[in-house]
């Protein structure tokens, strides 16, 4: 016995000594992984934080670390169950940056059925917990919100109570109503007084609302209500603040403050509800309502008009809607009205006036300005315009006076017109007759009468400019005012003009010259000249009736006749370009010079069209920033030569081009241009500063005729790493590789005929040396493939350029429902359409980017 009790004794020795053993080994291991320097890591890609959320189902992806290996992942919602996601998913993204933890398979994947939460926010946490105990969380807050859900700008109204509102010592409770809408809906509205705070009763009919915002979730129901129970509270100022909270977990607050009162100081208080102020009457009766409040009782209430005799209206009329406010007031019966006879008063502005006189004496009184206007009187544009004088006109010594005159239209018809010169007013005659003004803008009131004139005298006035002004009223008390500036100059300071009517750059086959114009001297004009290429003079007719020209030019001896014309013979002018010189020569000698050009075609030759062209860059070129200085260059022609060559990009003007570079062989095509040999321009364009994506550059060509030509050229910037793009659009641009490209991904996919767009997209990568999977089927996978390759994603669809692999927004599965190439838009100024190659056609083809029929809008891109 005393032997079995030794062996035992010897075998619990050795077991002990094992267990000590394997226990110190086992400590060991778990000291190795809690020492580690890599820790436990965690992350969610998919949903992203305050993300909102559609429909039933949230896929939950990302993936989870561990150097000892993920046991699990698992999902919870709101500290609930925790369920398992899927784990081992490739994640090849992840094992080069993390490659310390061999995870190219730490993805993980869940699909969450949200069907039973309620609309609004949700706490998702994700745990992922090692095959070495160690545990890493992540939390992120979404917000569920219903399918008709749209982002909308948040609004909100207090309705009641309002600024005005006043408490008194009786006051128990305070009513707070009014209205909230958020594109998601509303999921609370909170109710503060002071630091009181109740949650109020939301879902009330809304209709009025509703009607005027549209298109808001919860729109008719968008009311609500709150009485919150007051304790004794201090004379004086009090906050009520409304905070309405969205299912998408925005908010928004409005605040009022109301006015606690001893029933002693209660003012007394007036308000005119109709007509308002500056209201524009039509008729001859007003009805001027309101309500008036008093401590004591309101004894009466009188309305008299521009300071005339009171009348007394009619009180006591209900108004609990005053009363729900001024309940200390005792206000049920605070209305009154008064029926104002307006037949005898004139078009125009008229004040009424109404005064409340309280049992106590105390007196409320309220003015308002309203205006008469005609029964067929309308909403429409006021204009005017000032034919006479204008910024031309000169004053001289002699001048007394100066006649102002032109037109002014008003929808309700034109009260008063005054007219200023510096600080000098005088009102202008109006009514005069200008059928032609009525022609062109149908529909004013007294349009056939719309003329106003008005001669100011004035008296010694300084060399220099004034200011000429004219305000125009109308009967619905709107003004316009218009200005122009006249010069006062010594006589002998007026020097002659000449002006050239005809010709102006014109191109003539013809062996007749007709030239017609004016010219102005202070003493008169003696002779006009008129020459070709500085060569012989010829006397043009003078004396010629100009009343045009003696409207804007006042002072000179001549104003009245100053046009002259001339005919001259051009049959013996070789073709080309030519100067026509016309000069002036005044009474007293003195003279001056106009000159404009003509071209002389050869027999049976055509006009000369304008003409440019742009070399440089080409159409649709990417330009890598690393290259941010680039030269456009071109030729541009006109017949009498070239004045300016302007480069815009974006329509923002950069600046002038060089010109005169040698085009010989522009000259050998186009001959017969002035100066045609040197039609070249070039413009070195820097494009640091500008984003990447599409750009307009504008050529604009400028003769010295002053007509303008322009040329728009896209260019796209696009990164320095962007060789798989320029590989990517050089291929589907060749030849029919996009029908081969189809041909391929329908094979792919077992001759299936549709859903292979992935197909397609991989297949066309694989065709410029990326080695896509020959698996790759969807785009759950080739998204997270793309961004493994290194290339950089955008949701910003103006940073767009060639080569891009686009991705639309997803459908029902969660991922994006469709994939295609860029290859370029449609018109560059308008990014909702653009040329792509997919799957759906054998050719380059146009899809929209916002959404549209059996078509899904843009989601983001990938370059590179």
């Amino acid at each position: 016995m005393k032997l079995k009790q030794s062996i035992m004794k010897i075998i619990i020795g050795i077991c002990a000594i094992l267990i000590f053993i394997i226990g110190f080994t086992k400590a060991g291991t778990v000291m190795a992984a809690e020492n580690s320097s890599l820790p436990a890591l965690v992350c969610v890609d998919t949903p992203k934080n305050n993300d909102k959320i559609k429909g039933n189902v949230i896929d939950i992806a990302g993936w989870s670390l561990n150097q000892s290996g993920v046991k699990q992942v698992q999902v919870s919602v709101d500290n609930g169950n925790a369920q398992s996601a899927e784990t081992g998913l490739s994640r090849l993204d992840v094992d080069r940056i993390y490659s310390a933890y061999k995870s190219a398979n730490s993805g993980y994947d869940y699909r969450l059925d949200i069907s039973s939460l309620s609309l609004g926010a949700h706490k998702i946490t994700v745990t992922s917990t090692g095959n070495n105990g160690a545990v890493a969380t992540q939390d992120l807050t979404v917000y569920k919100v219903p399918e008709d859900g749209r982002d909308k700008t948040p609004l909100m109204s207090i309705d009641n109570p309002n600024d005005s509102t006043l408490l008194n010592d009786t006051t128990n409770s305070i009513t707070v109503n009014g209205w909230s809408l958020n594109g998601y809906g509303v999921q609370k509205v909170q109710v503060y007084f002071d630091d009181v705070e109740k949650d109020a009763t939301i879902g009330q009919a809304r209709v009025d609302v509703n009607n005027i915002f549209p298109g808001y979730t919860g729109g008719l129901n968008s009311g609500y209500s709150c009485t919150i129970d007051i304790p004794k509270i201090p004379d004086g100022i009090h906050k009520v603040k409304v905070v309405s909270i969205g299912n998408d977990g925005s908010t928004i607050s409005q605040s009022i403050d109301v006015k606690k009162v001893s029933e002693q100081s209660m003012p007394g208080m007036l308000a005119v509800d109709t007509p308002r102020n500056n209201d524009k009457i039509k008729g001859n009766v007003i009805d001027i309502a309101g309500w008036s409040l008093n401590q004591s009782g309101v004894k009466q209430v009188q309305v008299s008009v521009d300071n005339g005799n009171a009348q007394s209206a009619e009180t006591g009329l209900s108004r609990l809607d005053v009363d729900r406010i001024y309940s200390a007031y005792k206000s049920a019966n605070s209305g009154y009205d008064y029926r104002l006879d307006i037949s005898s008063l004139s078009l125009g502005a008229h004040k009424i006036t109404v005064t409340s006189t309280g049992n106590n004496g105390a007196v409320a009184t309220q003015d308002l300005t309203v205006y008469k206007v005609p029964e067929d009187g309308r909403d429409k544009t006021p204009l005017m315009s000032i034919d006479n004088p204008n910024d031309s006109t000169l004053l001289n010594d002699t001048t007394n006076s100066v006649t102002v005159n032109g037109w002014s239209l008003n929808g309700y018809g034109v009260q008063k017109v005054q007219v200023y010169f510096d600080g000098m007013e005088k009102d202008a005659e109006i009514g005069q007759a200008r059928a032609d003004v009525d022609k062109t803008f149908p529909g004013y009131t007294g349009g056939l009468n719309s003329g106003y004139s008005c001669t100011i005298y004035i008296p010694k006035i300084s060399d220099g400019i004034h200011t000429v002004r004219v305000v125009s009223m109308g009967n619905d008390g709107s003004t316009i005012s218009q200005s122009v500036n006249v010069k006062k100059v010594f006589a002998q300071s007026m020097t002659g003009l000449v002006t050239i009517d005809t010709p102006k750059y014109v191109q003539t086959n013809s062996g007749e010259l007709d030239v017609a114009g004016w010219s102005l001297d202070l003493y008169g004009v003696k002779q006009v000249q008129v020459s070709l290429d500085n060569g012989t003079e010829q006397d043009a007719v003078i004396g010629v009736s100009r009343p045009d020209v003696a409207k804007q030019f006042l002072g000179y001896a001549n104003e009245d006749s100053s046009g002259f014309n001339c005919n001259l013979d051009i049959s013996s002018l070789s073709p080309g370009a030519h100067t026509l010189k016309v000069t002036s020569i005044g009474e007293n000698g003195t003279s001056a010079t106009s000159s404009t050009k003509i071209y002389v075609l050869s027999n049976g030759q055509g006009s000369l069209p304008d003409r440019l062209c742009v070399d440089t860059p080409k159409n649709n070129l990417g330009i890598k920033a690393q290259n941010y200085l680039f030269d456009v260059s071109g030729w541009a022609l006109n017949a009498f030569g070239i004045q300016k060559v302007q480069i815009y990009v974006d329509n923002q003007n950069y600046g002038d081009a060089q010109l005169g570079i040698s085009r010989p062989d522009v000259n050998n095509i186009y001959p017969g241009y002035s100066g045609g040999v040197q039609s070249g321009y070039k413009y070195t364009l820097n494009i640091s500063s500008l984003s990447y994506g599409a750009h307009i550059i504008t050529v604009k060509s400028i003769g010295d005729d002053n007509s303008v030509t322009s040329k728009d050229v896209v260019i796209y910037k696009v990164p320095d790493n962007t060789d798989s793009a320029s590989k990517l659009v050089s291929f589907l641009s060749t030849g029919n590789n996009v029908q081969q490209t189809e041909t391929e991904a329908v094979k792919l996919h077992d001759g299936n005929q549709s859903n292979n767009c992935v197909y397609f997209s991989s297949t066309a990568l694989r065709s410029i040396g990326i080695n896509v999977p020959i698996w790759m089927e969807n785009t759950k996978h080739y998204v997270p493939y793309i961004t493994s390759l290194g290339w950089t994603r955008t949701s910003d669809v103006n940073q767009l350029y060639p080569g891009n692999i686009v991705f639309t927004v997803p459908d029902s599965t969660g991922y994006p429902s469709h994939t295609y190439v860029f290859m370029g838009w449609v018109d560059p100024n308008d990014h909702t359409k653009a040329y792509v190659a997919d799957n759906q056609a054998d050719i380059i083809h146009i899809r929209s980017m916002i959404d549209a029929p059996g078509i899904d809008a843009y989601a983001f891109s990938f370059f590179n």
